[in-house]
């Protein structure tokens, strides 16, 4: 007859093993899902793409509607910065964000220093926006939501 002396120790090794690795995988890499988050993302997608209509009209003629427009952009990306394990949704509006990029910041650049734009243009731009920000927000919606 074997004795099982000689497996408890084998035992606690596989034990201690598959309880470190349930802790590692309970652990999120992703923030949850915040309905605050998602309603601002798709309400600016809106307002990015009625104003991105417009950019065949003189700058000037949207110019404040603009700036008020690109200030509740960078409040929404300040939320989604100090937000935790947010890592890529942050990354995501700094590169909407980012006056160099050929996305929504970009566009408005480029729209001020033309003063207006031409309507090829402004549908390519404007699809491009459109999958920036319906990955932002599939991204958003696809967290785990917590039950209440």
């Amino acid at each position: 007859m074997i004795s099982p002396a000689p497996l408890l120790p084998q035992f606690r090794t596989w034990l201690g093993f598959l309880l470190i690795l349930s802790q590692l995988t309970a652990c999120r890499i992703i923030a949850l899902y915040d309905p605050f988050a998602y309603q601002q993302s798709t309400a600016l997608k809106v307002e990015a793409l009625d104003l991105m209509d417009k950019a065949t009209e003189p700058f000037s003629s949207h110019e404040t509607e603009i700036n008020i427009f690109l200030q509740k952009a960078r409040k929404a990306h300040e939320y989604e910065k100090f937000r935790p394990k947010n890592g890529e949704s942050a990354g995501m509006w700094a590169l909407l964000l980012n006056p160099e990029e050929n996305l929504l910041a970009g566009f408005m650049n480029r729209w001020k220093a033309k003063g207006q734009l031409d309507a090829t243009f402004v549908k390519l731009a404007r699809d491009q926006s459109v999958m920036a920000f319906d990955k932002l927000i599939r991204l958003e919606s696809a967290k785990l939501k917590v039950k209440e």
